[in-house]
């Protein structure tokens, strides 16, 4: 971050909630979720009657908990 104030004006403006459309939910093991439910749930009531959503079911992608993450410093 000191870095970045010597070349940029940077404000530090707390926990990030939001970054181009995708939330950022911190869980409580310190994983992050990233998820755009906002945007969904926009499209779903822009495009669908609401007969067609009630019938409507969430679903998830999967992921591995395998898989590696590198910091780059």
């Amino acid at each position: 971050m000191i870095q970045l104030r010597k070349d940029w004006d940077v404000v530090d403006e707390g926990p990030m909630e939001d970054l181009l459309g995708i939330e950022c939910t911190t869980n409580l093991d310190g994983s992050i979720t990233l998820h755009q439910s906002k945007y969904i749930n926009s499209m779903i009531n822009r495009f669908f009657t609401t007969e067609e959503r009630d019938g409507l079911k969430k679903v998830s992608t999967p992921y591995t908990s395998n898989l590696a993450m590198t910091l780059v410093a």
